[in-house]
C-alpha cells in the first residue's frame, strides 16, 4: 500500500507505485471568516521533520503489515491449490506406467504387436486425461486469485482505516500529516482557506504556524470550523475551487487507485 497520509508529495512516483490524489470539487463561498493570525516563518525542514513523528509512521507500518498478512494467506492458498494439481499430474503418471507395463506384459501373452498397440493408446488416453486435470487445475487457480483480489484490497483497507482512525484519537501528529499532504497539494496557491470540523478546530488552530510554513506563496492561512463537517473531514479552498481533503476520502481514493492498478495487472495477464 501506498503511504496515505506521508507528506511526501514532491518526490515522484516510482514504477508500480500507487499516487494518490484529492478529488476537487467546485467553489462555495464560506459562510464566516476567521481573521487572519500573526505570520510566523519557519524553516520548512524542521517542519517536515515534526509532521512526520515516529509514532505516525509506526501505525501505518502496523496497516502495512496486517495487509501483507492477508495477502500472504491468499497466495498460500493458491500455492496448495498449484501442489494439488502436481501431485494429481504425478499420480497420473504413476498410473499410465502402471498401465503400460500391464499392457506390454499381455502383449506378450497376446501377441507383441497387439499388446503395444493397446499399450500405447492407453498411456496416450491417460497422457489425454493427465493434460486436462493440470489445465482444469491451473484455471481454478487463476480464478480463485482473480476472485480474491479484490477481497483483499477491500481487506486491506479496512485494515488501514482501522489503525489510522484508531491513530488520529491517540497522536494528533497524524491529523497534522493528513493536513501537511493536502497543502502540499496547493502549495503554489496565494491564498488557502481550510475548514474543520468543530472537534479539530483548536487541534488544527494549534499548529496553525507550522502549516502556513508549508505554503510557497501564500503568507496567511484561514482556518474555519463548520458544523456540517464530521470529525476527520477537511476543505480546502483557493481562488481556483475546492477539494475534500477528509480522511474518509483519501481512504476511499487510495482504494480506488489500488483496484484501477489491480484490473490493469488482470488486463495484462488476459
Amino acid at each position: 500500500m501506498s503511504n496515505l497520509i506521508k507528506a511526501g508529495l514532491t518526490k515522484p512516483a516510482k514504477k508500480g507505485e500507487v499516487e494518490i490524489g484529492i478529488r476537487a470539487f467546485p467553489k462555495a463561498e464560506p459562510a464566516h471568516e476567521e481573521a487572519p493570525a500573526e505570520t510566523v516563518e519557519e524553516d520548512e525542514a524542521a517542519v517536515q521533520e515534526e509532521v512526520n513523528e515516529t509514532s505516525a509512521e509506526e501505525l501505518l507500518e502496523q496497516a502495512k503489515h496486517e495487509a501483507e498478512k492477508i495477502k500472504q494467506k491468499a497466495e498460500e492458498e493458491a500455492e496448495n491449490v498449484r501442489k494439488q494439481a502436481a501431485m494429481e499430474e504425478e499420480n497420473a503418471k504413476q498410473q499410465l506406467n502402471e498401465l503400460f507395463e500391464q499392457a506390454k506384459e499381455n502383449g506378450y501373452a497376446e501377441g507383441y504387436e497387439e499388446g503395444q498397440k493397446a499399450g500405447e493408446k492407453a498411456f496416450k488416453k491417460k497422457v489425454k486425461k493427465a493434460e486436462e486435470t493440470i489445465k482444469t487445475a491451473e484455471s481454478e487457480r487463476k480464478q480463485y486469485l482473480e476472485e480474491s483480489e479484490p477481497v483483499i484490497i477491500e481487506l486491506a483497507s479496512a485494515v488501514a482505516n482501522r489503525v489510522i482512525k484508531d491513530g488520529l484519537q491517540a497522536d494528533e501528529t497524524v491529523w497534522q500529516q493528513a493536513l501537511a499532504q493536502a497543502l502540499f497539494e496547493v502549495q503554489e496557491q496565494e491564498e488557502v482557506k481550510v475548514y474543520v470540523s468543530a472537534e479539530r478546530y483548536n487541534e488544527t488552530v494549534k499548529h496553525k504556524d507550522e502549516l502556513v510554513s508549508l505554503l510557497s506563496y501564500s503568507q496567511e492561512l484561514f482556518i474555519y470550523p463548520d458544523a456540517n463537517l464530521n470529525e476527520n473531514d477537511c476543505i480546502i479552498e483557493t481562488p481556483f475551487g475546492r477539494m475534500d481533503a477528509s480522511i474518509d476520502n483519501q481512504l476511499e481514493e487510495l482504494k480506488t487507485k489500488l483496484l484501477e492498478r489491480l484490473k490493469e495487472d488482470a488486463d495484462a495477464r488476459s
